[in-house]
């Protein structure tokens, strides 16, 4: 069995890349971030989040069909730090360009602990 057919049905086979592709697409996390309109990247994580909607927790692919034709569904909290773990594993190629965007010399850990929030309920 190849790789993407474990991953269709195997939820540890996921990688952070793979949330961030299935989820965000083929943007780069600058741009990404740049568009979200909000300074925290883990509140633009959650702010498109909310966009793709939840049904029982199931965050929505692209359309609900496809989410529920497939194998394997992801709830909130799976997506959220599988894509917040991409932009941990990428954030030297984002940091310098985001601290540019948004002015802020004075935060060199964007992704540090201490910067995460409580992940809002209103998710659904």
């Amino acid at each position: 069995m190849e790789i993407n057919e474990q991953k269709r049905v195997n939820p540890i086979k996921w990688e952070p890349k793979d949330f961030w592709l299935q989820y965000i697409g083929s943007m780069t996390p600058s741009a990404f971030l740049k568009i979200s309109g909000v300074y925290s990247p883990y509140r633009a994580v959650e702010k498109h989040l909310r966009k793709l909607s939840t049904f029982y927790g199931i965050v929505r692919r692209n359309t609900w069909k496809e989410t529920f034709s497939e194998p394997l569904q992801f709830n909130y909290e799976e997506v959220y730090w599988g894509i917040i773990a991409y932009l941990k594993e990428t954030e030297n190629e984002w940091k310098q360009e985001w601290k540019e965007f948004w002015l802020a010399q004075d935060d060199d850990d964007p992704l540090s602990e201490n910067n995460v929030p409580k992940p809002s309920e209103t998710h659904n």
